[in-house]
């Protein structure tokens, strides 16, 4: 899936969980294919800027806004929270 793909998806992620444009987010990406692991690694900042999220989560956490993903054999995960 391309980047701008995930992308739509993340911004999906935000209508569907009710968050506001000025709402602050918590954000954590993972993917069980090692090609979402690098691009999620590697476009880490954009996707923060382009999601609008104030802090990034290198762990998972289950609190908050969370959409699946399968494409092929590899799966996706996006989760989202509003933070104070």
């Amino acid at each position: 899936m391309r980047l701008a793909e995930n992308r739509a998806h993340c911004a999906g992620c935000s209508k569907q969980s009710g968050l506001e444009v000025s709402d602050r987010i918590r954000l954590h990406l993972s993917g069980s294919h090692r090609t979402y692991a690098k691009a999620i690694s590697q476009y880490k900042d954009w996707i923060m800027d382009e999601t609008l999220a104030s802090v990034w989560s290198d762990d998972a956490f289950t609190s908050g806004f969370s959409l699946e993903r399968e494409v092929g054999d590899a799966q996706w995960q996006i989760t989202l929270e509003k933070i104070s």
